[in-house]
């Protein structure tokens, strides 16, 4: 039986011109036919897919464990939010209180900015102690301490991946 044809919004068929475009004009900068065009726009666009949601960023396969960043609560009582930084799918993020001369320094973790002042709902860490975490992205987590210039590293350790359905 055919195949019967269902009309496009307006919307679908731009987007269709559009990618015929693009294709048309790849198979001619290229001097390659459409199917080849076609084959080199979708392989390019599963790379960008696969560098996103499955390859860490920053990383080489050798590594096991690579610093993203560090947050320093500058004034202690003032909160800071993580940085605008999107963590693949699967891996854990380690947060670790970073070693400073003398170990008296306590700094919370929370995912609210408010909520680093609540006793129930922060994780307190100690120098050095680290916890992990599954996250979609640094910036919902806020950090605080009871000391100024406390620093707090964003490790995204790789070669711990495990699979998320």
């Amino acid at each position: 039986m055919p195949r019967t044809r269902k009309a496009c919004s307006p919307r679908r068929r731009l987007e269709g011109d559009r990618i015929l475009d693009e294709v048309e004009s790849l198979a001619d900068a290229l001097g390659v036919d459409q199917q080849t065009a076609v084959q080199l726009i979708l392989i390019e666009k599963l790379e960008r897919v696969a560098e996103v949601v499955i390859e860490p960023p920053r990383a080489s396969q050798q590594d096991k464990e690579v610093l993203v960043t560090v947050v320093t609560v500058v004034t202690s009582g003032t909160p800071v939010q993580g940085p605008t930084i999107s963590v693949p799918r699967g891996y854990p993020t380690i947060i670790r209180q970073r070693r400073h001369t003398g170990n008296t320094r306590t700094g919370y973790v929370a995912f609210g900015r408010n909520e680093t002042a609540n006793n129930l709902n922060r994780i307190q860490l100690r120098d050095n102690d680290s916890i992990a975490l599954r996250l979609s992205r640094l910036d919902s987590l806020w950090f605080d301490s009871d000391n100024n210039d406390t620093s707090f590293e964003l490790i995204a350790e790789y070669g711990q991946r495990s699979e998320v359905g």
